[in-house]
């Protein structure tokens, strides 16, 4: 039915009601057909196992955030490309937690850089160490 300007449209309950069930059913099949509700569910099973609940969610949100912010640049200058940019960035968070911006500064993208990148102690971690070696030490000259 199509309703003219300035006229209402009205419909049937029985209408309605054929409608409603519609969405329904289109709103399910597309829930089922989509492959991201499929790596929702992975990732949160997985998150559950781990014990850390939304670090995968973070980790690939600092992927994308790192990525579009410096990707191209990165790419075109070293040859690395942005998927590998990405997983490398989001691995290195979930695992480490570095920070974007830590790991494009000491470029953790290159190949050469990715196996010593454990030995790479962050910054905001230091206060933490240097407390510990003080206590540790505990020497009165410190």
């Amino acid at each position: 039915m199509v309703a003219r300007t300035g006229e209402m449209l009205t419909a049937s309950s029985a209408e309605v009601d054929r409608f409603r069930t519609y969405v329904r059913r289109f709103t399910r099949n597309a829930e089922r057909s989509v492959p991201a509700s499929t790596l929702r569910r992975l990732a949160k099973r997985t998150n559950r196992m781990l014990g850390r609940p939304w670090l995968i969610y973070l980790a690939i949100a600092e992927g994308v955030r790192g990525v579009r912010r410096y990707g191209r640049a990165i790419s075109t200058k070293h040859g690395v490309s942005k998927r590998d940019q990405f997983l490398r960035l989001s691995m290195d968070y979930y695992r480490n937690h570095t920070r974007l911006e830590d790991f494009y500064l000491y470029q953790f993208y290159l190949p050469e850089r990715w196996a010593p990148r454990a030995r790479y102690f962050p910054f905001a971690d230091s206060s933490y160490a240097d407390a510990f070696l003080i206590a540790r030490l505990a020497s009165p000259e410190l």
